[in-house]
């Protein structure tokens, strides 16, 4: 296990916390299970370091399959669908070519425009719709991938490559 942190109020706290559960022997799933305080005004019962262990459990559960985007420019569009689930302001505040644009909150209303004989590859701005778009996809019968860090890795992504 390893980690990096950025920010400001409260990621001294994480790095603490995370260090803490390193030395213990702690797995990255065990971050679930950590018994953090908080203060409702400024944060939510489970923890960024809590959410991390859903996701990284979520992962190697099986649950939802993720994929980077340094993998979108080798997927053939006639073998796979590309989805952007971000809502209609983001879409239009840039997007990747490529992709259909459904908002994730009309995504049930239109799951008869995406077809369920090949994979689908969905994002959105930061990877937590796009998961929750993969969740509700894979309940559907759909074979479906969460593209790690959303519209702003791809940004960092196409920076990095040109």
């Amino acid at each position: 296990m390893g980690g990096q942190f950025a920010g400001a109020d409260g990621a001294g706290k994480r790095c603490d916390v995370f260090v803490t559960a390193m030395r213990c022997g702690m797995k990255a799933v065990d971050l679930i299970h950590l018994e953090l305080c908080y203060a409702p005004p400024f944060n939510a019962a489970k923890d960024q370091l809590n959410m991390a262990g859903f996701a990284i459990e979520n992962i190697m559960t099986g649950k939802v399959k993720n994929c980077h985007w340094d993998i979108i420019d080798t997927l053939d569009n006639n073998c796979v669908t590309l989805l952007d689930v971000r809502t209609a302001k983001e879409h239009e505040a840039g997007s990747v070519p490529g992709f259909r644009h459904i908002p994730l909150h009309e995504l049930r209303s239109r799951l008869d425009e995406i077809p369920k004989d090949k994979p689908v590859y969905v994002h959105c701005l930061s990877g937590l719709r796009s998961y929750v778009g993969c969740r509700i996809l894979t309940g559907h019968g759909y074979d479906c991938y969460n593209i790690s860090g959303g519209y702003y890795f791809y940004n960092c992504y196409k920076e990095a490559n040109s």
